[in-house]
């Protein structure tokens, strides 16, 4: 009888020994082994092999070993970075491949990522009408399901005025899926563009959103110009001019808003009412006020549903109409001096001394 040894026949393909099925995002995977088997499934002793891994689903090379003298290859270093189910190859050259899955998890919680970003545009101090809602992230950016995280909204960036901006509802925690909504985001102040950060407190990344915010909600009446003497009878030659503001200050830019003057003095107004423009000033350029003289006239500015705005005007005589005797010398005697100094007023049509100016 003989006695036959066999040997492993020439290299047929490569065989995936022990490796794990689940891992970490960003952390190596446990110990890969492989080897150059034969048709046979025997493994070959062909060192000098180069076997690669490659990751199918998200088409990449992730590690790369020659075998040692046994034809075997250890991968110890393979690392996924993206959360989900991946099937690995694992190949050399026109050898017949091997692959398993692995089902990675995300990394603890970094940071956030808005995932629904605020309106692009919003009104001051009104609140926006989409809401932003965020998601955790561990650091590759892979969402974290984690309750009870506080994510933190705050203004980075705003415009260049002396209103301080208001951000509302700037604190909301997450829930069972690592998700975080805002219901009542709003932000009050001067027209302009804003950023808003998302952030959890001492994580590693943030996320922002960019907000172009718009004049609010009518508050008030706002006299942009106002002559310091207003003559009567003559219509205003310096600028009279009223707009409405919001809480924050903003020119609401309406066009065709009514803004009329009113007066309780007891004078007769003529032109006091003024539709604002594009850009939401309304000019009073045919304003005229008909009566007698006082020193503060008070005049209101008001709009439909907002309270009045007042302020004070002084009234001076209009033009000359007419001349009054004070005095006079009813007799005269030819080339004798008048006894009497003959005096006399000038007044306008309400009969108002003209004293501002020579006759």
């Amino acid at each position: 009888m003989a006695t036959v040894t066999l040997v492993a026949g020439v290299p047929q393909g490569i065989k995936v020994g022990a490796h794990e099925s689940t891992g970490i995002a960003g952390v190596p995977l446990g110990e890969v082994e492989a080897s150059v088997v034969d048709v046979a499934g025997v493994q070959t002793d062909r060192s000098g092999v180069d076997v690669t891994v490659f990751d199918d689903t998200t088409d990449q090379t992730l590690g790369k070993v020659a075998t040692d003298k046994s034809g075997t290859v250890k991968f110890d270093d393979l690392v996924i970075t993206k959360a989900g189910q991946h099937h690995l190859i694992v190949r050399s050259g026109d050898l017949e491949t091997d692959e398993f899955d692995v089902t990675v998890v995300p990394d603890s919680a970094s940071g956030v990522r808005v995932s629904l970003p605020p309106d692009t545009e919003a009104s001051s101090g009104i609140a926006f009408a989409r809401q932003p809602v965020v998601v955790l992230i561990d650091r590759f950016g892979n969402s974290v399901k984690k309750s009870g995280v506080d994510v933190t909204a705050k203004i980075v960036e705003s415009p260049d005025s002396t209103v301080k901006p208001v951000l509302s509802d700037t604190i909301e925690s997450s829930d069972d899926n690592g998700r975080v909504t805002f219901g009542a985001m709003s932000v009050a102040g001067a027209v302009g563009s804003y950023v808003i950060e998302f952030s959890t407190g001492g994580k590693t990344f943030s996320d922002s959103a960019r907000v172009e915010l718009k004049a609010g909600s009518p508050d008030k009446v706002d006299i942009l110009a106002i002559p310091e003497g207003v003559h009567v009878g003559t219509v205003v030659t310096d600028p009279l001019m009223a707009r409405v503001l919001d809480s924050m200050g903003n020119v609401i830019p309406d066009e065709g808003r009514k803004i009329e003057i009113t007066s309780t003095a007891g004078v007769t107004l003529t032109g006091a009412v003024a539709q604002t423009a594009s850009g939401g000033t309304a000019w009073f350029d045919k304003f005229l006020v008909e009566g007698d003289l006082v020193s503060s006239l008070p005049i209101d500015f008001t709009t439909s549903g907002l309270p009045s705005t007042r302020a004070n005007v002084s009234l001076v005589a209009g033009y000359i109409s007419d001349l009054v005797f004070l005095a006079e010398q009813k007799f005269v005697v030819e080339g004798v001096d008048f006894d009497v100094p003959t005096r006399a007023l000038a007044v306008d049509k309400f009969g108002n001394a003209i004293v501002d100016r020579q006759v």
